[in-house]
């Protein structure tokens, strides 16, 4: 049975600063208008937060530049493809191009601009976690801006010359974090419920990605010249089936006053639909290699990390 969790229980407010930095008061408060209208179940909580975390994504600013600077890389394709046929202008295709080009310029310099700053004097908006758990330079491999994604692993993600640890708090192995930490911090979620599915994307690393779009010239680079980890694990709910199994906790009970484990011996365990199940690839890089038959792929991870 699911886990009862009414408006009563929510934890007061507190200072906007201390939520991730997509989170603004009016979000918060939308979000606790929302829960009054949402059966109590945990489950159905954690589904509508879940829906809320993709449509917010849309919204961060972060991710809009991205969709602006994927569109320009379309019509520049558009435009070299466009210049190849005789029928066209080359001249004013050209005059296209370098437009859009510099374009182009703009965003990607006002992207890396806004990666670099700081939010609120804490941490910079490259290490901040987005809605879904995602790190920018995850939304720029995602979208296909590959170009984009190595400037900013170079300027962000690299470790810092003459240090001796290569895998520093900021490398290039930073991870997706659990998509619903930030609304546990506010008290619309328990902190523990029964379909707790460790998060979304939880784990995934750069090299998943890169892995995942075929991308061997990139695996190659993350590999050898970044230090990516490919014991990394990606364990969020999107990787794994569409059947989950849990321990129960076991049943406790009082024996002549003593608290005892009550029926230790049976098995138990407890499974539910995982609504959000779409590649079950296995957790490890070298797996979803594997899952995709990419044998070449698989055969260049094993030489460099021997």
């Amino acid at each position: 049975m699911d886990t009862k969790w009414t408006i009563t229980h929510m934890a007061p407010s507190t200072r906007e600063k201390d939520h991730p930095f997509w989170m603004t008061h009016e979000v918060m408060e939308k979000a606790r208008r929302d829960m009054l209208f949402v059966p109590t179940s945990t489950r159905r909580r954690a589904t509508h937060l879940r829906d809320k975390n993709k449509t917010l994504q849309s919204e961060q600013i972060l991710w809009k530049l991205l969709i602006d600077i994927k569109g320009v890389e379309q019509m520049l394709h558009q435009q070299q493809e466009d210049s190849k046929e005789d029928i066209v202008d080359s001249q004013m295709v050209q005059k296209e191009v370098d437009k859009l080009e510099k374009k182009q310029a703009q965003l990607e310099e006002e992207f890396l601009s806004l990666c670099n700053s700081r939010y609120d004097g804490g941490e910079k908006y490259a290490y901040l976690p987005g809605t879904c758990g995602e790190l920018p330079v995850h939304s720029c491999l995602l979208l296909g801006i590959t170009d984009l994604a190595r400037k900013l692993v170079d300027q962000m993600h690299s470790p810092e010359p003459g240090k001796l640890d290569t895998n520093t708090k900021h490398d290039v192995n930073m991870p997706y974090v659990n998509d619903f930490d930030a609304w546990r911090k506010l008290g619309l979620l328990s902190s523990f419920h029964p379909y707790d599915d460790g998060g979304l994307f939880t784990g995934e690393t750069l090299l998943h990605i890169a892995v995942v779009q075929k991308d061997i010239p990139l695996v190659k680079w993350l590999i050898e010249d970044k230090n990516a980890l490919v014991s990394a694990q990606a364990t969020g709910a999107f990787f794994k089936s569409s059947e989950l199994t849990f321990a129960k906790r076991e049943s406790v009970g009082s024996v002549f006053g003593r608290r005892v484990a009550v029926e230790r011996s049976r098995a138990r365990r407890r499974q539910f639909h995982n609504p959000d199940a779409a590649c079950d690839y296995g957790e490890f890089a070298m797996s979803f290699a594997a899952s995709m038959g990419q044998v070449k792929m698989m055969e260049i991870m094993v030489v460099l990390n021997t």
